[in-house]
This record gives C-alpha cells, sequence and structure tokens, in this order.
C-alpha cells in the first residue's frame, strides 16, 4: 500500500495547473433602504416599483439558453438585518399551477418554485440555498463545490407567497445573521437564481449555466455589490429542550423526562462553534426496513441534525463503502441508542482552509464503558476550486474499539466537471498486523453528452478506523464507466443515456472475487417520467459460508448468474404519481424474480399518502423463500408550520412491524415541538409481539442573542 503513495504525487503533481481567473460575472449593485418591509407576498411596499428587475431568466430545460417560458421578475434590496427578495412570477395559466408540499424541508422543487443560492463568503466554493413554493413553504440546505448537499440545516429565513390572476408573487427576507460574510466597508457575496415550472418539466436560472454545469459551479453565480454597513449582532443561539415520555417493552415500562441544551457561537463571521449537553434524538425518523442480498452489513444514512449539518465537510472516503469517518458510530450501537453526555465542534473557514473539530462523549450504558469520539478534518483551497486536505479520527474509552486513524485527500479540477481526486488512510487498530490502508484514485469528466470515470480502491484487510464505516476489506477494485447522452428530436423524449459499467475486485492475494458487467439504458421524458432497461452479468466467490436467511446457507464456490431489470419512475409533481420495477434472472446457484410497486396521492395540497412495496422470490437449492417490505405514510397539513404523518412499514420474512406517529408544530422562529409515538412488534416469536411502545413530547426553543 505505501507504494501507493508515489502513484498518487505523480498524478497529482502533472495535473496541478492554475487556472485563470475569468471574472466575467454578471455584477448588480444592491439598494438599501431604510422603510421597513413587511413579508406578506404581496409585494405593496412602494420601494419594490423603484427597482430595476433582473428578468433574463434562460432555460437549462428543455429548451437550453432560450428565455423562460413564463416571464419572471425579480427585485433586491437589503437593510441592517435582512436581505430582501420580491419575485413576480407570471403564468399563462395559474389554475394549473403545482403547490402540494406544506412541510418544510418537503421536496418544494417538485412545484411551482423558486430557490436563491448565496455564496455569502464570495469564495466560489460553498453556498446556502433557500427554496420555496408559491405557498411559502421552506426548504434549505449547503452544497460545496464537490457536489456535496447538506439538506439539515435549518435558518432562520422568512418567505410568503400569494396567488393571483397573472401567476404568483413571493417576498423573501434572509436574516444577514443566517449567512456568513466577513464584514467590511462593502461586502460582495455570490448569487444564483432558479424557477421551476413542473407542469413543462422546465426550469431556468439566471444567470445562464451551460449545459455541463450545476448549481455546485459557483464561480458561475452573479457578484452582488453594494452591501455596506452590514454587521452579525446575532452570534449565539441557545435552544434547551425538555422531553418526558413513557416507555414500554415486553417486560417492563416506564415514565420518564429529561431536558438538554444546544448551542451555536458564532466565533467570527467566518468560524462557527456548537455545543451540546445531554443530546437527544427522540424526534428523529427511524430507519427504513430494508432487504440485503449480500453477506456485507447494509448501509444507513445519518439523519441526526446535530451530526449531519456540515457533513460534507467532514467526509472522507467512497460514500456507503468505506468512509474513515461515519457519524452513525456516535450514540447507536447496532440498533441501540447509547446516551450522548455532550460535545463540541467547531467548523468554518480560516482564510483559505476550512476547517472541522468535533469531540463528542458518550455515557456509561447497558454494560458498555463510555467512549470519547474525535475528529479533526482540512480541507485547504489550491488552484481555484480544487483542495488538499486532511483528516484525523479517535476513539477512545473502550478497548476493544480504541483506535487512532489519520489520513491524506485531494481534488484537482481541470474543467466545470472533470478532474482526479485521491486520498490515503491507514487505521490504527491491527497496525502490528500491517495492511491496515486504504487508498483510492478517481479520474472523472462529466458533461451532458458524455460521462466517463475510472477508479482504483485499495482497502487493506486489517483497515479498521474506530469511527468509520467499512463494507469490504481486502480489496483491490478496479471500476471502469462510460455513459453516452444524447438529446434526440424524438417525440416526448427529452434525453437518452446508454451506460457501459464494469468493476473486478481482487483480494490481496490476488485471487479474483467478483466481477460485474452492467449495460443499461435510460430515458428521460419531457413529461418528466423517466424508464430504463439494465442488464447485470455478475460473478463471485463466496469465501465462507453465511446464511441469507433463516434456515438458507449460502456455501463456499464461485457463483456466475445474469440478471435483468426494467423501471418506470414517475413524475412526482404529478397528484397521483407512480412507480414500477421488475427484475428476473440468477441469484448465487438458483433464481430470482422480483418486483417494486409504489405511488403517491396528493389530492389537496394538505394531504399526502404514500404506498409502497418490494418484493423478492429466490429459489435456490438451499431452500426456496420470499422477502417483501410493505410501506405506507399518511401526512396531513394544518399549516406549514402544524404537520402530522404516520407511517408503517412490514417486513413479511421475519414477522417484523414498525408504526410511527410525529406531530411537528414551529411556533416560533427557530422553536418547535414535537409528539412522537412509536411502536414496534416482533409477531414471529411467541408470547406478547410487542417491542417496544413510546410516546414523547419534546419542546425546544432557541433564544438568539
Amino acid at each position: 500500500m505505501v507504494q501507493f503513495i508515489p502513484y498518487c504525487l505523480f498524478i497529482a503533481t502533472a495535473l496541478l495547473s492554475p487556472l485563470l481567473a475569468n471574472d466575467s460575472r454578471p455584477v448588480i449593485t444592491l439598494v438599501k433602504v431604510e422603510e421597513g418591509i413587511v413579508v406578506d407576498g404581496l409585494l405593496s411596499e412602494d420601494i419594490w416599483s423603484r427597482i430595476e428587475p433582473i428578468t433574463d431568466f434562460r432555460q437549462f430545460e428543455p429548451d437550453h439558453g432560450q428565455p423562460v417560458s413564463e416571464r419572471t421578475e425579480v427585485r433586491i434590496c437589503y437593510d441592517d438585518n435582512n436581505l430582501y427578495f420580491a419575485i413576480r412570477a407570471y403564468d399563462s395559466k395559474p389554475g394549473r399551477l403545482t403547490s402540494n408540499i406544506f412541510e418544510r424541508d418537503g421536496d418544494v422543487w417538485t412545484d411551482d418554485s423558486f430557490a436563491i443560492l448565496i455564496d455569502s463568503l464570495n469564495n466560489q466554493r460553498s453556498s446556502f440555498t433557500f427554496s420555496t413554493n408559491v405557498r411559502g413553504t421552506q426548504t434549505d440546505g449547503q452544497q460545496d463545490i464537490n457536489g456535496e448537499w447538506a439538506g439539515t440545516w435549518d435558518p432562520i429565513w422568512f418567505s410568503r407567497g400569494n396567488v393571483d390572476a397573472q401567476g404568483y408573487t413571493l417576498e423573501i427576507a434572509i436574516p444577514f445573521f443566517s449567512l456568513r460574510f466577513q464584514p467590511q466597508d462593502e461586502v460582495e457575496m455570490g448569487l444564483l437564481m432558479r424557477r421551476n415550472i413542473p407542469r413543462k418539466n422546465e426550469w431556468a436560472y439566471w444567470p445562464v449555466l451551460s449545459r455541463d454545469e450545476t448549481f455546485y459551479n459557483m464561480e458561475r453565480y452573479a457578484k452582488i455589490t453594494g452591501l455596506r454597513g452590514l454587521r452579525r449582532d446575532v452570534d449565539v443561539e441557545i435552544k434547551p429542550y425538555l422531553t418526558g415520555g413513557y416507555v414500554q417493552t415486553s417486560g417492563d415500562d416506564d415514565w420518564n423526562s429529561d431536558a438538554g441544551l444546544d448551542v451555536k457561537w458564532g466565533i467570527t463571521p467566518n468560524l462557527t462553534a456548537d455545543f451540546t449537553l445531554n443530546t437527544d434524538f427522540s424526534q428523529v425518523e427511524t430507519d427504513d426496513f430494508r432487504i440485503n442480498m449480500t453477506r456485507f452489513p447494509l448501509y444507513y444514512e445519518e439523519k441526526r441534525d446535530f451530526f449531519s449539518e456540515n457533513e460534507e465537510l467532514f467526509a472522507f472516503g467512497v460514500s456507503e463503502n468505506t468512509e474513515v469517518f461515519f457519524s452513525r458510530n456516535i450514540g447507536i450501537r447496532g440498533y441501540e441508542e447509547v446516551p450522548i453526555l455532550g460535545g463540541a465542534r467547531v467548523y468554518g473557514q480560516v482564510g483559505d482552509t476550512r476547517i472541522g473539530l468535533m469531540s463528542i462523549q458518550t455515557r456509561d450504558h447497558g454494560g458498555y464503558d463510555g467512549e470519547n469520539f474525535s475528529v479533526a478534518r482540512i480541507k485547504h483551497n489550491v488552484f481555484g476550486r480544487s483542495y488538499i486536505g486532511g483528516i484525523a479520527t479517535s476513539r477512545a474509552g473502550d478497548e476493544d474499539y480504541e483506535d487512532r486513524t489519520g489520513g491524506l485527500d485531494f481534488t484537482l479540477y481541470h474543467g466545470p466537471w472533470a478532474g482526479l481526486t485521491g486520498m490515503l488512510a491507514r487505521s490504527g487498530r491491527n497496525s502490528d498486523e500491517g495492511d491496515n490502508w486504504f487508498g483510492r484514485l478517481h479520474y472523472f469528466n462529466y458533461t451532458d453528452l458524455w460521462d466517463f470515470y475510472l477508479k482504483y480502491t485499495d482497502v487493506g484487510p486489517n483497515f479498521d478506523p474506530g469511527i468509520g464505516f467499512v463494507r469490504q476489506t481486502d480489496q483491490r477494485t478496479i471500476s471502469l464507466s462510460g455513459s453516452w447522452k444524447p438529446r434526440p428530436d424524438w417525440p416526448g423524449v427529452r434525453q437518452l443515456c446508454l451506460n457501459m459499467f464494469g468493476y473486478h475486485l481482487y483480494t490481496y492475494e490476488g485471487d479474483r472475487e467478483s466481477l460485474r458487467y452492467q449495460t443499461s439504458l435510460t430515458g428521460r421524458l419531457n413529461s418528466g417520467d423517466t424508464v430504463g432497461l439494465t442488464f447485470n452479468y455478475d460473478e463471485q466467490y463466496i469465501p465462507y459460508d453465511f446464511e441469507i436467511a433463516p434456515d438458507v446457507i449460502i456455501r463456499q464456490a464461485m457463483y456466475t448468474y445474469p440478471q435483468y431489470w426494467a423501471y418506470f419512475y414517475g413524475s412526482d409533481s404529478r397528484i397521483f404519481d407512480w412507480s414500477l420495477s421488475a427484475g428476473t434472472g440468477g441469484y448465487y446457484d438458483g433464481d430470482m424474480k422480483a418486483l417494486g410497486i409504489g405511488f403517491r396521492y396528493k389530492p389537496k395540497p394538505r394531504f399526502q399518502f404514500g404506498l409502497k412495496m418490494v418484493g423478492y422470490y429466490f429459489g435456490l437449492p438451499a431452500g426456496d423463500y420470499s422477502q417483501t417490505i410493505y410501506s405506507a405514510d399518511l401526512s396531513y397539513y394544518f399549516s406549514p408550520r402544524l404537520t402530522t404523518r404516520i407511517a408503517m412499514q412490514y417486513d413479511d420474512l421475519y414477522d417484523d412491524f414498525f408504526i410511527n406517529l410525529r406531530l411537528r408544530w414551529l411556533f416560533a422562529a427557530g422553536s418547535e415541538a414535537w409528539i412522537v409515538y412509536d411502536e414496534s412488534r416482533d409477531f414471529d416469536t411467541p408470547g406478547p409481539s410487542l417491542t417496544e411502545r413510546s410516546l414523547i413530547i419534546k419542546i425546544v426553543y432557541n433564544f438568539n442573542l
């Protein structure tokens, strides 16, 4: 593995070429206002009539570069506290406007909606997104130039919408304390705006982006100037919480209550500290039931806000495969929650360097000792959009899991979406045995017509990061993918994608353990629907017997089998949208048939109902079995601030059932109350089927100082 280092350095050096600055972005100079603006969506203030609107929105889809099909006007101004936007979105058929999303952080981009993206540091590396539909329902997030998105960031901002005979209007106020900027005589920021028109499957940007660019290409944002006298008065947010409820298991029940505290402190305009004490995650959604068709562990995404915010900064490795830092190892063992005593993190930018520091301490629990989890991450900007970085993680407190892991990485761009990434890490655990390295090189070049990448991944047999996730050790994998994506002039078809993909995985002993060749054809339709066909050819060597289902054993052997898949995904902007997938073919030494059906019904803007079924049948010499997972959810929105949701899941193989009911009330900016009811049952056991039942009430209040 150490021989991997000079190859990384050689290729990295070969690609290092400073990009010539070409700051040809549109520039807008904002007007400062003294009179107050009431965010009611009506655009009734006199100031809006005195500001020249931005109107040159250009289509990204379907007719790239052409003016947006429905005239769009945006006016912007600011005062000492807020950045204001007034949007007049004309529409020739206002009766067909789509506005199905009521809940904050819902998929508002499936509605008629408007998005504002602000690079408040004007560093062309990270930005904030503020999106709202015609009702003013809010969705927000953070993104960086490497394509990382964090949607759990919930800043304070204000929006209201209004539908009239000409279309709709929006008013938006973004407090400057929700942004990050460097105070100076005149602050500059980057700006990108997008309008969605779902009935035409059309979206348009200002300023215009090329087909090969996305909103992650922040060097293409317009430049806002004229922001004078800005300050960030609110530097501290204190959010105490109270929780109480009833928990019943098959053998016990108890009433309990608790309290805790979260604090956010703006140390500098570009550097933020978060503190947490007695952290509680009772309101977090549970994991979905899933079918595991392999001998490897399943990957579950992080859903806890404290860890999800700015998670892209701490990312290091291959997502869902080999991650040096995987936050679900903190406060969770298996499926059991481990109480968090407290923790702190600092993140932000110092000069040309992004930094992230985190340390979390858990309590003694269930016979396990309390542990400390710490991570340090840096990314130093070089050559325009590129960076070099490093990571160090530590896990201490339980000698069975103690570890120190360190790594270096880089990303070097030479086009909108073309470049080379590399990383190298070494875990401290099993260091005496050697082969505890992980490395990767990945060259990519993505355009609207062609996609291409080549990857080499190397995971030593003893690589075991203490706060990481490793799906498979002892692998040297080469993977290659190429796609041709023409836009034929065919009725109803927007774009086709023909993809060829393959990988070979070898062990450190040089034995080929698996390979896959895949061919797929996908069509994006003008209606917003997607259809596709996929063929897989797999070879897998199973090095040891394992149980894939109750009393069904896959034996050690080499297996070869093909699979055929077809799928349809309907546009989710419709009142009734549905999806269908089907597969057939081989499966180890037997055969497989699969069917997935899902639909979502939105007859009224306040009401949604969804149902999904994913089922597999496996015919194996060791035994035939089937597994089907059913899930259903029903949501009712009293208002964007008061929402309810019921979700149910059932796995017929293990006879597991789960139901979750959540009521969420956003009673003030940054403050909320939850009522959460959970019940899980296992019908495949003798005696009572109840596994756990709980009713929890949680209240969080945000004090802005």
